[in-house]
């Protein structure tokens, strides 16, 4: 989402596009218009990830445990916080999936805007994108159970869906700001 979303809107500013669309009366809104763009096109890149990962996932016949409890008699080492099906615990990786991935798309909505080039571009997305691959792996490995690292860094329950739902927040805001921004600077 990070590196596929941010260099047609950096392409828009390098061409002086946006000066020439809010010349127009439908122009005006052209913010809007590409954050709804920007965030079906992550909605889409992360439904086609979630598929051909599904797919694997799908391959090897766990769809037979989506009814079974996540405790059991097997799991003496590792205990999960909810008592959750298997089936539920993947709709909830799923929700935090896209609770990410929209929220790193209004991120990188809001820095692509203030770019000039894609040099700058860049400079700003790759620190996001390592800072975010590198907390996703911790919200993902061992969601919900007591050996997750961000519970073990935390001691707060949840916090793998607090964090994803935190990103999400963060990028609905910065993309708010940027909003007030661009109109301020245009009237």
């Amino acid at each position: 989402v990070c590196l596929l979303l941010s260099p047609l809107l950096v392409y828009d500013r390098m061409s002086r596009m946006q000066a020439l669309q809010y010349s127009s009366r439908r122009g005006r809104r052209i913010y809007g218009s590409q954050l709804a763009a920007v965030m079906i096109s992550a909605g889409l890149l992360t439904t086609i990830n979630l598929v051909v990962f599904g797919g694997l996932f799908a391959a090897h016949g766990t769809s037979a445990f989506f009814s079974c409890r996540m405790y059991s008699f097997l799991s003496w080492q590792v205990f999960c916080w909810p008592n959750w099906t298997h089936g539920g615990w993947c709709l909830m990786l799923v929700l935090m999936c896209y609770l990410v991935s929209f929220g790193m798309a209004g991120v990188v909505f809001f820095l692509s805007q203030s770019c000039a080039n894609y040099i700058t571009m860049l400079l700003k997305i790759l620190p996001i994108f390592v800072a975010s691959a590198v907390i996703c792996t911790k919200m993902m490995e061992y969601a919900f159970y007591f050996n997750n690292q961000l519970y073990r860094w935390s001691g707060l329950p949840y916090v793998e869906i607090l964090c994803a739902a935190g990103s999400f927040v963060l990028g609905m805001v910065l993309c708010g700001i940027g909003r007030r921004v661009v109109y301020k600077k245009n009237i």
